[in-house]
């Protein structure tokens, strides 16, 4: 069974996503002010909060959602099986 975890998208919002929001900030200074001023705190938010996650939280794996060979039960994220008719 495969295991997905959250930290591919942590990683994307730190290295990529947090610097095009700094970026896009710093380019649109001289003309919109208020819109800069909010990309840049969302921007330096958005690091520091995933950096938060990253650095004190475990990281945690959910299973990875599967339909068994005989195609009537479905295990969910939780690991119950439900039922489909």
């Amino acid at each position: 069974m495969k295991k997905i975890t959250e930290r591919p998208g942590r990683y994307f919002a730190i290295f990529i996503f947090s610097p095009v929001l700094l970026y896009c900030g710093l380019t649109v200074r001289k003309n919109h002010i208020n819109v800069s001023n909010t990309l840049i705190f969302f921007s330096v938010l958005l690091f520091v909060y995933e950096m938060f996650w990253i650095c004190y939280k475990n990281n945690i794996s959910l299973d990875a959602i599967y339909i068994d060979e005989d195609c009537d039960t479905k295990k969910t994220i939780t690991g119950e099986k439900e039922d489909y008719y």
